[in-house]
């Protein structure tokens, strides 16, 4: 046996190397979607599957803690069991104590087992010290000591805990009772009398307050209820309503979770009430990682906060979570992760009939703005009403022209025919019959050559439309002014009296002068000679 476990601990020291080369997420012997809960730390164990992260070494090294339990023993005392059981027997005993209990454990599996098994990520093993194991040096595991018990009981939804930990799970899974609890003092004065914790007492205080402020938002009891259990049990991942999840897994999470209901929603919840600074500011200790944590998730809020296409809970989605695949359904099947091979997709579903209005969303606009760069507000701006049908599919030209010029492909005939029928009426708003006829040829053309950019310089171009409307308010202007001519001709104005008599008195006038003028000119030749 001992020897299964040697070459165990070889095959986790080659996984874990091969995963640092691969990036750093680790994949231990058991896929981690698939294995038990019982191969989870407690915290881990707590979150919900799409919250739990990539995990790291420290998880990797547990689970294989666990399958040395269970290969060494035959097995474990919480086999079978449930996993709100597996995690309440963690929290209540620790998780050797949980697993092995007063099993006889042979002395040469001890060691390894309480250091792998350690609750207190700081303190669980190692590879330099299975190495040191596997070497023959002897090490001691430093003993990870249990939360520390009440000198009373607290009674929550007719069950008895004995500590902070213990209370703080049993409210995780009684949300709506939770609330109720916040709402009165009993918890406050339980903490700093059972359990002599003031700092503690202070921390849900403060969490209670909170939620008199947020009264009015409909949410403030629930950020008290998420609040009040990080004072309770700092290790706990957050916890909000029926989410639990690792502080550097939201991001994560939300992606996971896009789709489901009343989620994704919760998630938002977690980002906008500032939940993950706030598990952060509840740590008994600090990591150098936790600075680039609560950066990210600040980054993460701003996108959420903007209701503008391109940006809110879609492009928190992407800037998350690097790597992640688009998920508008304009896309169907195919799998995008790199924006080069967006529009070849886009081609594809449209030349096979599955697209029919624009092919732009919020997700195919969050995906490309995370990887564009630059100052694209202006543009996005115009899909902001997906009602205005000719600004949306002009805006979306524009956007698939930039692709198109910046990742190609250079010919994209099924796209462009797509776009050109979409924005057919742009040309034949042109009022210049020659112009008009000139932008027909040239629109086809661009169709078979597959140029979007081609069409954009025609369809969603702003100078040739004002030109085109100055000579035609021009031509208004000089067709009004002969109509209103001849109108005036008709109606005998020419020969009107009052015309008549307008022209005499010019006529009148202008033979006055020229006579005056004679009259004058010969008196001055008379004068002179």
């Amino acid at each position: 046996m001992l020897i299964v476990i040697y070459l165990l601990y070889v095959k986790l020291s080659e996984t874990i190397h091969i995963n640092r080369l691969l990036g750093g997420r680790h994949l231990f012997l058991l896929n981690k979607a698939e294995k038990s809960l019982l191969y989870e730390p407690i915290d881990s164990g707590m979150a919900n599957p799409s919250g739990r992260g990539d995990g790291g070494v420290l998880d990797d090294f547990y689970a294989f803690g666990v399958l040395i339990a269970e290969l060494a023993m035959g097995g474990t005392l919480l086999n079978n069991h449930s996993d709100d059981d597996i995690v309440e027997a963690k929290i209540k005993l620790g998780s050797y104590g949980a697993l092995l209990g007063q099993t006889r454990v042979p002395l040469k599996f001890m060691e390894p087992l309480r250091g792998l098994l350690s609750d207190d990520a700081y303190e669980r093993w190692t590879m330099s010290d299975l190495d040191m194991w596997a070497n023959g040096r002897h090490l001691s595991p430093k003993q990870v000591p249990l939360p520390q018990k009440a000198v009373r009981s607290f009674s929550f939804v007719g069950k008895e805990h004995h500590t902070a930990p213990a209370l703080a799970n049993g409210m995780r899974m009684h949300w709506e009772e939770s609330k109720k609890l916040i709402s009165s003092d009993q918890l406050d004065a339980w903490v700093r009398r059972a359990l002599s914790n003031d700092d503690m007492g202070d921390l849900i205080v403060l969490a209670e307050r909170t939620s008199h402020a947020l009264a009015s938002t409909g949410s403030g009891d629930d950020r008290a209820v998420s609040v009040s259990i990080m004072a309770l049990d700092p290790s706990a991942p957050i916890i909000y309503k029926d989410t639990s999840v690792r502080v550097d897994a939201v991001a994560q999470s939300l992606a996971i979770d896009f789709f489901v209901p009343n989620k994704v929603e919760q998630i938002l919840d977690i980002i906008r009430m500032k939940l993950s600074q706030a598990w952060v500011s509840s740590q008994t200790r600090t990591k150098p990682e936790f600075v680039a944590i609560v950066k990210q998730i600040e980054s993460l809020g701003q996108n959420v906060q903007s209701m503008l296409p391109g940006y809110g809970m879609e492009r928190t989605v992407y800037s998350g979570n690097e790597g992640w695949p688009c998920q508008s359904p304009l896309l169907g099947e195919n799998y995008i992760d790199d924006l080069k091979d967006l529009l070849p997709a886009l081609e594809n579903m449209v030349a096979s009939g599955r697209i029919e209005g624009a092919p732009v969303d919020r997700h195919l606009l969050a995906f490309g703005m995370n990887h564009l760069r630059g100052n694209f507000d202006t543009l996005l701006k115009r899909f902001e009403d997906p009602f205005e049908r000719d600004t949306y599919n002009r805006a979306s030209l524009r956007f698939l022209s930039d692709l198109q010029k910046q990742f190609g492909p250079s010919s994209l005939p099924a796209l462009s025919a797509h776009m050109a029928d979409l924005l057919i009426d742009a040309v034949e708003d042109f009022h210049n019959t020659a112009f008009r006829q000139q932008l027909i040829e040239a629109v086809d053309k661009a169709k078979k050559e597959g140029k979007l950019i081609t069409l954009q310089s025609i369809l969603d171009n702003s100078q040739i439309q004002g030109q085109d409307k100055a000579g035609f308010d021009q031509a208004q202007a000089i067709f009004a002014n002969l109509e209103a001519q001849a109108t005036w001709l008709e109606k005998g104005g020419l020969v009107s009296e009052q015309n008549v008599r307008a022209v005499s008195n010019k006529t009148s006038a202008v033979i006055s002068g020229v006579c005056s003028g004679l009259a004058l000119v010969l008196m001055t030749i008379t004068w002179v000679l």
